[in-house]
């Protein structure tokens, strides 16, 4: 059978005939594991004495008892729809991990056990220490277990592991007479693509007869994902090598080959693998008196997913298409029964316990009179040197007497950072030796080495998951240099990667990624070599989350005193000695727990002791109470201090200041709310003028966030609008986001420079609310021709250059949608010319879109009314011009949204291709390819609003056309707003208005939008509490968050009852607010503007609370000089009542007002 693309209009996927249908039920029907053991066992089982059961042990390795928490058990259970089969075969199920608990009498209470991976769900592998070992121990104990009669299922959990899960596999397994080969197997003659972005199911009929095949005509297998090709991470279908003692079942056909590819090296192509025809996909065999099996497919596709739409809506499980069938689950079926054979009625007799579901940080409400931090939340304080250099690289010195002279200095650690061009993996090999045997409970040392990136930035790095580097990280441009972090990073369980001397290298810190520590200071043999605070003030306004440190250069011992007299000196607040696991991983975790700060701090005197913020992340703010935050700040100096403050990164100016007056120790709580996403950092000077600087606390909320991707390799716009529906949730078993509708960046023109290049570029979140983000995509460098096109990614092997023809940003507005409505991005490109150049046509708006043979356009354009055609082979493409506010819209695509535009000025261009092809593109350009001369000088702007459908495949173009026309666009909107306070000074798209004395109050007629209301009401004081008040019984609609069977959340709209909501709104720096108002349901009387005025602008005014008889506000005062004054709520904001209170605030302090 010959391969072939097809499409969704012509998708031919049905049941095999005599088999339930249940790839195209909507309805998941799922008996309780309980019911499955009161109901569901065969007689067999029955007649045996011990009812089955199967154990899906995860690999996440941990101390403490098997049993997976709910929220890790959930990711790896097997397909609901799938285990309705395996319940009428008389399984139960239970998931446990990898635990020192993990016992040889646990295993017997299940008669199979299914291996997804020695590393768990795409985790990482861990490489040395108590976990390390704990892997090899309990892998005897699954062969022990196999021995005495058990059934051992082994499949693969495909993630970036780079093959680190196969080499921990086959440690194991090659014992057994069988190996898993890094390899992936294609048959490029017999292949299906499914619907879900093209992704090929290669097939396969070369199937031995056996009873584990009994009734298996054809399988599928999955070639890799695109993701993870960027880079080799992985690959999703193996094939084995196995000794006599296994029984092959199943082949790839004659025409199928294994290719072979090395891991982390993105440009080499793939090379020959072990197969060149019928490679060996699954294997069986007898071992001691039990059964093993090795199917080393990505588990995703039949296990955890088997009937998602991403993998064909069940065409691998039991469908069939152009003439083959998939019979996964008669495979899994049988392989079940002949694995647990040998053990009925010994093994087995598992009674789950039903587990509730945690209850997370920010989905529950919060009792603030009783949540008062205290104290400290990381008692314990070490202080550490990181740069020395023994003579194993580049310095002088044996490793011992670096370790002496740190101990006399009053170091508690000491991290090894060598010269990676002069270590040799024998001399690393040495120093781990030597670290792991000097650390006990008062010291700690650690191996690592510093090193530079292909571009030719510095690094360091330590600990003791790292690894000396791989040939393959290396770059090939440079042998001596790694290509990038990525591999070192992901391969070594994320060990600290410290970005060196930020000023001095080739490329800025926020295009840098997989890293999480900056050194802030820098020095080499006392001498300051780099002072970055203010690069790691802008990367923390970036949302980098990074720990600071101070790294100081040794290569000698005698140097080691001399730091420590000398500048900043790094300090960690960890729970245990271990420091390093403080900096290590995509975000720390003690003990299983996530710790989401990165407690380090750097410090010339003063010792940071707290700071947290209660309800800081993932707050949702339906909840009643959820909008407030707690901020715990603690700091002492055995000098005295004179200044505690707290930076707001994205602030120019202190988010608080305090002046404690010589106090050696300061505490205090400070109460906000989430109005805008906070990136705290304390900061503190004593007497002596003597200053530290500490790590960032950071918040988001449920509804709209801007955080980036854990490894800071790319940004991940997230929020309820992300939310995917009930039954196109991704996959679980690996990141694939099969239907995703992204916040993108589509205004990222280049000019001056090719087409084919792509910008290098900074994204900065000028603001980010429950209500907006408003991101600045700052644009001073492009990479060349050869980076990868997502200009989204960071850590390239490339460096990215300067751009000398022009400088500046393009801002993308984003008001927060509907999961099920459009997205609508406002993008408003600002660039001024550096050098002369000529513009022809500029592309300011890129997109792909992924979809059938049959897409539809439509487009107002000039000179023509609106109208609207296929993309097919005749007709593949179109250009032409838009009118002021002309429409365009590119659809269906059910799996990423369609796409659209609306034009917000005269000229712009716009281009479509598609038909014929699964992949549609869209674009908007400036110029008309007529060359126009632009000089230095000269501004070039655009402006538009790009829209992204719901994930419900529209069938026309009313997902743009209802933005258009029901918000002010080009007509008059759907609203009406009749001011009784200030005024209204524009509709056109956004509600503007224009506050009188800090106040807006009207009243704003029902109106069904398309998103809700964006509005900016203009003349607030940022440094006032601001809010909208709705006044009365109101009905709202919100944005709820319901989880499904396994745990996977998804989101619907509900109408909530409320009596005067008021909901805090953020206040740009220029004054102006920015909300949305619901004109749902009802006519509404508003309020909005700052809730509390008075007579001096620097103070800043807090409403803490409006509960009566409670209801009181805290004013803070950040200046030098007392400040006395009256505090009254703004005109039209009656919510507390009328009140005019005379305060006196002392210099550097806050006072708690109560209200009346």
């Amino acid at each position: 059978m010959r391969g072939a693309k097809v499409g969704t209009a012509s998708l031919d996927v049905s049941p095999i005939p005599g088999k339930v249908d249940a790839m195209n039920s909507r309805t998941l029907v799922i008996a309780s594991l309980v019911c499955a053991v009161a109901h569901c066992h065969t007689c067999a089982a029955q007649e045996a004495g011990k009812p089955l059961s199967y154990l899906v042990l995860t690999g996440s390795v941990r101390d403490g008892a098997p049993e997976s928490p709910l929220h890790v058990a959930q990711w790896v259970m097997a397909d609901r729809r799938y285990n309705v089969r395996l319940q009428k075969l008389g399984f139960t199920e239970g998931v446990a991990d990898i635990t020192s608990e993990l016992t040889l009498d646990y295993l017997k209470q299940f008669n199979v056990v299914v291996c997804l991976g020695p590393v768990g769900a795409g985790g990482d592998v861990p490489s040395s220490g108590k976990l390390a070992s704990m892997v090899g121990e309990k892998a005897k104990l699954l062969l022990q277990y196999a021995q005495e009669g058990g059934g051992l299922l082994v499949m693969r959990s495909p993630g970036y592991q780079f093959g680190t899960d196969i080499t921990a596999f086959n440690q194991w397994l090659t014992p057994c007479g069988i190996e898993i080969l890094s390899e992936q197997v294609r048959d490029e003659d017999s292949w299906y693509s499914v619907e879900s972005g093209g992704n090929k199911l290669y097939w396969t009929d070369s199937i031995a007869e056996s009873p584990v095949t009994q009734g298996v005509k054809g399988i599928f297998y999955p070639d890799t994902f695109s993701v993870y090709e960027s880079e080799h991470y992985t690959d999703f279908t193996s094939p084995i090598r196995a000794d006599n003692n296994w029984k092959v079942l199943v082949r790839g056909r004659k025409a199928s080959k294994s290719i072979a590819t090395q891991k982390g090296k993105a440009k080499l192509p793939a090379g020959p693998g072990v197969y060149d025809s019928n490679p060996p996909l699954l294997a069986v065999r007898d071992y001691g008196k039990g059964r093993i099996a090795v199917w080393p497919i990505a588990a995703t596709c039949v296990w955890q997913d088997g009937y998602h739409p991403f993998w064909g809506r069940g065409l691998l499980m039991e469908g069939q298409a152009q003439g083959m069938r998939g019979d996964a689950a008669q495979l899994l079926d049988n392989i079940f029964v002949h694995l647990s054979e040998p053990s009925k009625g010994r093994f087995g007799g598992f009674m789950p316990q039903k587990q509730e579901q945690p209850k997370e940080s920010g989905f529950v409400q919060i009792d603030w009179d009783k949540t008062v931090p205290q104290g400290a939340s990381m008692p314990n304080c070490y202080r550490g040197l990181i740069g020395a250099r023994s003579s194993l690289s580049s310095g002088k010195g044996k490793p011992e007497e670096f370790v002496q002279a740190a101990k006399q200095a009053g170091y508690q650690f000491l991290a090894f950072t060598e010269e990676l061009a002069r270590l040799t993996p024998e001399k690393f090999q040495q120093l781990q030796g030597f670290c792991v045997k000097t650390s006990d409970a008062s010291f700690r040392a650690y191996a690592g080495f510093t090193y530079e990136d292909e571009s030719g930035n510095s690094w360091a790095t330590f600990g003791p998951t790292l690894k000396y580097p791989d040939k393959n990280w290396r770059s090939e441009k440079y042998p001596d240099r790694l290509a990038g972090n990525n591999a070192l990073s992901r391969s070594c369980n994320w060990p600290p990667v410290i970005l060196l001397t930020p000023h001095h290298n080739p490329e800025p810190p926020w295009l840098q990624g997989n890293y999480k520590v900056m050194s802030v200071y820098t020095y080499e043999n006392g001498k300051l070599m780099d002072d970055a605070l203010d690069l790691y003030l802008r990367a923390e306004r970036d949302r980098f989350t990074l720990a600071p440190v101070a790294v100081h250069l040794v290569d000698s011992p005698a140097a080691v005193g001399h730091a420590r007299a000398t500048g900043y000196q790094t300090y960690i607040r960890w729970f245990d000695d271990n420091v390093a696991e403080a900096l290590s991983g995509t975000y720390g975790m003690f003990k299983g727990r996530y710790i989401w700060y990165r407690s380090s701090f750097v410090s010339e005197g003063p010792i940071l002791e707290d700071a947290q913020i209660v309800n800081m992340g993932t707050s949702d703010l339906t909840l009643p109470g959820c909008d407030k935050i707690r901020v715990h700040v603690r700091a002492a100096s055995t000098e005295g201090l004179k200044e505690v403050a707290v930076l707001d990164a994205d602030a120019p100016r202190p988010w608080r200041r305090f002046l404690p007056g010589g106090s050696r120790e300061f505490d205090k709580n400070i109460d906000a709310y989430h109005d805008h996403e906070y990136n705290l950092i304390l900061t503190a000077t004593d007497t002596a003028g003597k200053q530290a600087f500490g790590w960032v606390c950071w918040t988001n909320v449920q509804e709209n966030m801007f955080p980036r991707c854990s490894d800071n390799f790319n940004t991940m716009p997230r929020g309820k609008w992300f939310a995917t529906p009930k039954e196109m949730q991704n996959p679980r078993g690996f990141e694939c986001y099969s239907a995703t509708r992204n916040f993108s960046y589509f205004g990222l023109a280049a000019f001056g420079v090719p087409d084919t290049t792509r910008s290098a570029v900074e994204y900065y979140p000028y603001h980010v609310s429950r209500f907006a983000s408003m991101i600045d995509c700052n644009m001073e460098r492009h990479y060349p021709e050869t980076a990868t096109p997502n200009p989204d990614v960071t850590d390239q092997r490339e460096c990215a250059i300067p751009n000398e023809f022009v400088t500046g940003k393009a801002r993308h507005t984003m008001f927060t949608g509907w999961s099920d409505g459009p997205l609508a991005e406002l993008v408003e490109g600002d660039f001024t010319v550096k050098k002369e150049f000529a513009l022809k046509h500029a592309p300011v708006l890129r997109a792909n879109s992924v979809a059938g043979e049959r897409l539809a356009f439509q487009v107002t354009r000039e000179g023509a009314s609106a109208y609207s055609f296929l993309l097919t082979p005749k007709t593949p493409s179109s250009s032409g011009r838009l009118v002021l506010y002309g429409a365009t819209a590119l659809y269906p695509q059910p799996f990423y949204g369609a796409l659209g535009s609306i034009a917000l000025q005269e000229g712009l261009g716009y281009i479509v291709h598609g038909g014929g092809t699964r992949y549609g593109s869209f674009g908007l350009t400036l110029g008309d390819g007529t060359p126009r001369v632009m000089k230095p000088g000269d501004k070039i702007a655009y402006r538009y609003i790009a829209v992204i459908s719901q994930l419900d495949a529209p069938t026309d173009c009313r997902f743009v056309t209802d933005i258009r026309d029901k918000m002010g666009l080009g007509s008059p909107p759907a609203y009406r707003v009749t001011p009784a306070v200030g005024s209204v000074e524009d509709t056109c798209f956004t509600l503007t208005v224009q506050a009188k004395d800090h106040g807006f109050a009207g009243r704003i007629t029902e109106a069904r939008l398309p998103i809700q209301l964006p509005t900016r009401v203009q003349g607030l004081n940022p440094r006032w509490d601001a809010g909208i008040w709705y006044k009365g019984k109101v009905t709202r609609l919100i944005s709820e968050w319901l989880v499904n069977e396994v745990g996977e959340r998804y989101v619907e709209r509900r109408q909530r009852q409320e009596a005067d909501p008021l909901l805090h709104i953020p206040v740009l720096a220029d004054g102006t607010g920015i909300l949305q108002i619901d004109t749902d349901f009802g006519d509404k009387d508003i309020f909005v503007g700052n809730l509390l005025v008075c007579d001096n602008a620097e103070l800043c005014l807090t409403l803490t609370d409006t509960r009566p008889g409670k209801a009181a506000f805290v004013a803070h005062n950040p200046t030098d000089e007392l400040i006395a004054c009256t505090v009254k709520p703004a005109p039209g904001f009656t919510h507390v009542g009328s009140f005019a209170k005379a305060v006196e605030v002392p210099a550097g302090s806050s006072v708690e007002v109560s209200i009346p």
